[in-house]
């Protein structure tokens, strides 16, 4: 993949220092500027051709959890939603976005922090298919997102393997199948990635670093990655990262969390692969946008070492 990153920033540097806001990003890209009230730019010219080539990809801000958002015209995808308390927020938040029905829903294994709120949401929308990671557990949230999902009417509910699904427009959501059947939920992780022309971002859940290295075949160059397993030194090996090679690092944690997420190392080694970090407990929801051949991302603080462990008072 040629990598478009540094042409396109030293490019929007010479339009920020010539021209005001409102004729920078005119795709319809959301302002930077106001994370909460997710106000969009309208674009100059013919603004119903152009809304419909954008894509956004949302990391949502659900403390020590994962949650991800994707929103293509009339398509939309939801990868986990956080626990269980995050729910009512997760649904509130793709609202404005969702159409009609919500198209896909992935599951990406059975811990709490990334199927939790996924009951509230199934049961908020017409949900057309789910895909899980093909395991069971006693919990309460597993049990809560299970029975809801085999319930959900008119839905197609499945075990995870190697898909590809047609979201109309040149974009494609994968599924990259790592195996089932392990232990350890991590390591169930439903893997996917949306392709959209020139722009790649990967999604791992919680995958762990064995895994990464069993399946290296599968992986390619991306433009974005969301980090696995919160930034945990468990996962995102210098192997794997050699392989995928991301402009941008997404890490989803919460702010002062119990297990000093994300690691040191992890943040250090992407940066070393000049990676840009960012973090929702720093930026919040984090929202990317992208035409398929450039993207913008709001957030605009990029994390480094010191940040590791996600204290609210950093060093």
């Amino acid at each position: 993949m040629f990598k478009k990153k540094a042409i396109y920033w030293i490019l929007l540097a010479v339009l920020c220092s010539a021209l005001p806001v409102s004729k920078i990003f005119t795709s319809g890209i959301e302002d930077q500027t106001n994370y909460q009230s997710r106000q969009v730019i309208q674009p100059d010219g013919n603004s119903a051709h152009r809304q419909a080539d954008l894509m956004t990809v949302h990391f949502l801000d659900v403390g020590q959890a994962d949650s991800i958002f994707i929103d293509f015209g009339s398509y939309e995808i939801l990868v986990d939603g956080g626990n269980i308390g995050d729910g009512p927020y997760v649904s509130d938040y793709i609202r404005p976005y969702v159409d009609a029905s919500l198209d896909l829903v992935v599951a990406t294994h059975a811990h709490e922090d990334h199927i939790g709120g996924l009951g509230h949401v199934i049961s908020s929308y017409q949900t057309d298919r789910i895909i899980y990671s093909d395991e069971v557990s006693s919990t309460r949230a597993f049990q809560d997102f299970y029975e809801t999902a085999v319930s959900e009417p008119g839905c197609t509910f499945s075990g995870d393997s190697d898909t590809i699904i047609n979201m109309g427009g040149g974009a494609q959501f994968i599924i990259l199948e790592m195996g089932d059947g392990f232990r350890n939920p991590n390591e169930n992780s439903v893997v996917s990635m949306v392709d959209y022309n020139e722009v790649e971002i990967l999604l791992t859940g919680d995958l762990e670093s064995n895994i990464e290295k069993k399946n290296l075949t599968k992986f390619r160059d991306v433009d974005v990655l969301k980090v696995g397993h919160h930034g945990s030194k468990t996962a995102s090996s210098q192997a794997f990262l050699d392989v995928v090679k991301p402009e941008v690092s997404m890490i989803s944690a919460g702010l002062d969390n119990r297990y000093s997420l994300p690691n040191a190392d992890i943040i250090s080694r992407l940066i070393s692969m000049d990676s840009t970090v960012y973090g929702t407990f720093r930026s919040g929801d984090i929202i990317l946008t992208t035409d398929g051949d450039q993207y913008h991302i709001t957030a605009d603080i990029p994390l480094k070492p010191d940040d590791a462990g996600a204290a609210s008072v950093q060093k």
